[in-house]
Order: structure tokens, then sequence, then C-alpha cells
């Protein structure tokens, strides 16, 4: 979904493979493990994108590479997430639920479906690794701090359960750029179910930036 010019690398948390690996269950590992990895592929322009726990992460980043001197990204977007100010208060409490109250959480307020809830197998898997996602985010602690100096583009699912457009808004607060707001089609899942929709809305505004070849558009239009 984007031209050739553009290069996609994906920063994933561990996942349940043999159980090698061991989840991250607060912020601060998660952006060394990060940002490990990302300084060796900041050579030349470059654009955030976070969905949920993942819109902090990016943010997160986005911050701490500036502090340490790194190059800037051009571009953060942010997905699903309230701005950073209020998204630890604005998340239910998860911590003390047993797995069974867990899993009815995502069930209820999530639409997690029943083939994943309803498998004890995958979820003696995931379950440990989701439930350590839940954790960073409910324990996040934001500090304010210098406002990034790129546009920060949000996006909200229009059938969201989990957050409203409005808990986004505060997002322009952290940049000294713009804040462009984008309502998708779906539910708090809507990366999934609208990706074209969603690359499409992050392909108009790399191009704003004028970081494709032969492919710029009017500022107006990238907002909209």
């Amino acid at each position: 979904m984007f031209p050739i010019d553009v290069d996609v690398w994906e920063v994933t948390l561990p996942r349940p493979r043999g159980a090698i690996h061991q989840p991250f269950r607060r912020m601060g590992p998660l952006l060394d493990a990060s940002i490990g990895a990302l300084i060796p592929w900041l050579a030349g322009p470059y654009v955030l994108f976070g969905h949920s726990l993942g819109a902090l992460a990016a943010f997160e980043v986005a911050r701490t590479l500036a502090g340490m001197g790194h190059s800037r990204p051009h571009l953060v977007v942010v997905s699903g997430c309230p701005a950073p100010s209020s998204a630890a208060a604005a998340t239910a409490k998860t911590l003390e639920l047993s797995d069974a109250a867990f899993c009815d959480h995502l069930r209820e307020r999530y639409g997690v479906s029943e083939a994943l809830l309803g498998s004890a197998e995958l979820m003696r898997l995931a379950l440990p690794f989701i439930r350590a996602e839940f954790e960073i985010y409910e324990t996040y602690e934001y500090t304010r701090g210098e406002p990034l100096t790129c546009r920060i583009v949000g996006l909200c699912g229009d059938r969201d359960a989990v957050v409203q457009p409005e808990e986004m808004r505060g997002w322009a607060a952290e940049t000294r750029s713009d804040y462009a707001e984008h309502i998708i089609p779906g539910d708090h899942f809507f990366p999934i179910a609208s990706y074209r929709q969603v690359t499409s809305v992050i392909r108009r505004h790399i191009a704003h930036l004028g970081l494709m070849h032969g492919d710029r558009h009017d500022p107006q239009e990238a907002a909209q």
C-alpha cells in the first residue's frame, strides 16, 4: 500500500514462540529495546506509527530520540489511544482481575473473538503477553517534556468503544507543529479491518511532507 520509495519496518513486542521470550511489563525497558533496534535505521527521514499502547510507545520513542540528539521523525501517527497526559487514567484497571475476569473484559470492551478466547491452548500461550501489554499501559507515567516538532496525526475508529475522538485531541498539546485527526471506519481494531484507509491517510501525509518522489499534496488535502 506504500510506494517503492517507502520502506515499512515493524517493531513488535515479544510474542509467545515456544516460551522463549519474556514480556515487557514497563514502558522503560520497552523503550530501551525499541530505540536500540531503531537507531541503526535512522539515516534518512522516517515516520513513526503506533496503535493503542504502540501509540504511547511511538510518542516516547520520538521524545527520547530527540533528547539523545538523534534525528527526529518527520511525522508521528497515533492510533486508537488517548493523549498521553490522560492515557493511564482513561483506561480500565485490569491488574487485579483474575484471568477469567480479564478475558470477560477483552470480550465485552474490546470485542475479542471467541475463536481466541475459547481456545485454551491459544490463551495459555497468549494471555501472559496480553496482560503484560495492559500492565505497561496501566502503569505508564506521563512526564511533561519538550513538545515534538513534527505534525501528529491522530486516527480513531468511528465505532471504537475504547477510545473516543475527544480523548485523542489532547495530542495537539504534544507538538509545536499541528495536529490532524481522521475518523476511520471500524472498532478498536480498525487498522486491521480498514488498513487501506489507514495506509491511504498516512501516505497522503507523507506525500505532503515531500518524502515521496514526485508525489506532493496540498496541505489542506493532507489535513482532511
